[in-house]
């Protein structure tokens, strides 16, 4: 069921079409002159405005204008020619507007290629109702004495510069960005529009045959306009500076001059829209460009605040597990090796005591088993905290490690370097490149046809000193990289390397071997 809203806005509409437009369009008439054409101006910025639905109620309008101006000045035409000097251009002009419509999907312009479109079809439109009014002048006997050259331009460039001159600033009524409702405009235009035409007023009274020539350089002003506040500033510049032209020169000027000026505004006020709008496109992109650019900001900044706590959360995480590892291995080394000790020493007493060749055999076996778990238990708290790491330090630790023995037994051969001064990095750096460094011997364990793994770390000289751990590992047949970083020990890197705020690369080589490079900076904060 409709509501008042919608009988409210059908009220509004049919109002501005059939009251609005006609005044307008007659007030339009009115002034218009032999330089322009004012209703078509006011008939393009309606069609620009007003919905398609309602364009019948604009139709009717513009017969109920024409026809009391008809009246107003005593004239007088039959219904065919009442078609053809209002029905047919007033159609050609709709036509037009709906095809750029259709074309752009604007209601207004907003880009330098939507205001090239409009003023293309809206110029075709003036063309085609040029030919239309020639048409009816020659119909009527009006044409004598003219050229119909002459005619044809004067109705097409007089059309056009109506259009250009008075339908941009129509549109803008009910625009909060109308070029009347900011300050700046009005600023620009008191410093360059008001001293031109106090110009133009002097030039007219004291040397009216330089007035073309400083009226052509006062139409500049439109462009000026037009860089500074868009399409809608260079619109109101362009009809303030025509008035002011015609107003100071209409007694002064020539036939000839008249028409040139008259070519001239045209083209004017084309460049003036197509700038300014532009303008306005450059700004809004600009704009839209620097919002983009603030919310990239604010989400990196964002994402680097989530970043720097997911490291530290990395670094706490990694320091608790080697406070966890220190505490378990000291609880291990008093506890499992005392027990280890006190099985093996009552082993050796209770042989001592048996004379029994079966009893002694199973003794010596149990003590064979004792020796082997006191060695499994060493490499144990090896893993949990090298000593060699205190006494021979990295290289050492790295060498003589449990995996590098498990690797040696395995038939992997491997080789340490170290590159810099090792004594640069506190205890904590050296612990984090050992685990590195154990998770890929780990990683080598799982591949039979590994041969060969080198390892090389590189104490930079830097304060802090970069620490870069250069790891190949060397295989019989190729490795599948995607395989390879599917691995829980390569993550395991990756998540020490990124607690550090480093970065780890993973490739694999021609050769079909597997490469890891990582880079992180030391800290004696950190491990």
């Amino acid at each position: 069921m409709r509501g008042p809203r919608y009988w409210a806005l059908t009220g509004g509409w049919l109002a501005a079409a059939l009251l609005l437009y006609p005044v307008a369009w007659a007030l339009g008439l009115l002034v218009s002159n032999d330089y322009w054409f004012l209703p078509v101006g006011v008939r393009v910025a309606a069609l620009l405005r007003v919905p398609v639905r309602w364009w019948w109620a604009l139709l009717l309008g513009e017969y109920i204008a024409a026809s009391a101006t008809l009246v107003y000045f005593g004239g007088s035409f039959t219904p065919a020619g009442s078609i053809m000097a209002n029905g047919v251009p007033w159609g050609l002009y709709a036509l037009a507007v709906w095809l750029w419509r259709r074309q752009s999907a604007e209601e207004l312009p907003r880009t330098p290629q939507s205001f090239a479109q409009l003023l293309m079809v809206g110029f075709a439109a003036s063309a085609l109702t040029a030919v239309n009014l020639v048409a009816l002048r020659a119909i009527d006997g009006r044409l004598a004495g003219d050229s119909t050259i002459e005619s044809l331009f004067g109705l097409l460039v007089g059309d056009f510069v109506g259009m250009v001159l008075l339908g941009p600033v129509l549109v803008q009524f009910g625009d909060p960005r109308a070029a009347w409702r900011q300050s700046r405009v009005w600023r620009d235009l008191a410093y360059s529009v008001v001293p031109l035409g106090i110009v133009l007023a002097v030039v007219a009274s004291n040397q009216p045959q330089a007035l073309p020539y400083v009226a052509l350089f006062a139409l500049g002003a439109p462009l000026y306009l037009a860089r500074q506040s868009g399409w809608r500033g260079a619109a109101l510049a362009f009809a303030l500076v025509s008035a002011a032209v015609y107003a100071t020169g209409r007694a002064h000027f020539s036939p000839q001059i008249a028409s040139l000026l008259q070519f001239y505004l045209a083209v004017i006020g084309v460049a003036g829209l197509i700038f300014g709008s532009w303008v306005g496109f450059e700004r809004r992109l600009r704009e839209r460009m620097q919002r983009g650019l603030d919310e990239l900001a604010e989400a990196n900044a964002r994402l680097q605040s989530q970043t720097a706590e997911m490291r530290e959360l990395g670094r706490r995480l990694v320091r608790a597990q080697e406070d966890e590892r220190q505490r378990i291995r000291a609880d291990l080394r008093g506890e499992l090796s005392q027990q280890i000790t006190i099985l093996g020493t009552q082993l050796s007493l209770l042989v001592r005591r048996v004379d029994r060749p079966e009893l002694m055999a199973m003794l010596d076996e149990l003590r064979t088993h004792v020796h082997a778990l006191r060695d499994a238990a060493d490499d144990c708290l090896e893993n949990l905290q090298p000593r060699a790491m205190s006494s021979g330090g990295l290289a050492e630790a790295l060498r003589g490690g449990p995996s590098a023995r498990a690797l040696s037994e395995a038939g992997v051969e491997t080789r340490v370097t170290i590159e810099g001064d090792e004594r640069r990095l506190a205890e904590l750096d050296r612990m984090q490149a050992y685990r590195i460094v154990q998770h890929l011997m780990a990683l080598a364990m799982r591949y039979s046809n590994a041969v060969l793994m080198e390892v090389r770390v590189v104490v930079g000289a830097g304060v802090p000193p970069e620490v870069e751990l250069d790891i190949r590992l060397l295989c019989r047949s190729p490795l599948n990289l995607e395989a390879v970083r599917a691995e829980s020990d390569l993550q395991a890197v990756r998540d020490r390397v990124f607690a550090r705020g480093g970065q780890a690369h993973v490739e694999i080589e021609p050769s079909g071997g597997l490469r890891v490079v990582c880079r992180f900076e030391a800290g004696a904060a950190a491990v």
